[in-house]
């Protein structure tokens, strides 16, 4: 997918652009100074309490939604440069 397509599939407005993480030295050629916080939180129902109590990780994987909203986020924050699309694509991907 583009960028673009990205974020037309997450129902994102298009930003006029988006930055690439370019290193430096003062980033340790990272691109990235500081750290942001790319959360999302996981209502608890009776089934996935018990899927917890059962150690059952196939019936966790069932039940938990698509990360569709931690990628939102993350691609809110790539638009607004506070980091990179591949970084959000590295962490979201690896969740």
């Amino acid at each position: 997918d583009t960028e673009a397509g990205q974020f037309m599939a997450l129902g994102l407005p298009l930003p006029d652009a988006v930055k690439d993480a370019a290193g430096c030295p003062a980033c340790g050629d990272t691109g990235f100074a500081g750290r942001s916080l790319l959360i999302e939180l996981l209502p608890v129902d009776d089934a996935m309490r018990s899927a917890v109590r059962d150690d059952d990780a196939r019936a966790l994987a069932d039940l938990a939604p698509p990360n569709r909203a931690l990628r939102s986020h993350g691609f809110t924050l790539a638009a607004a440069g506070v980091t990179s699309i591949a970084e959000v694509l590295r962490v979201v991907d690896a969740s």
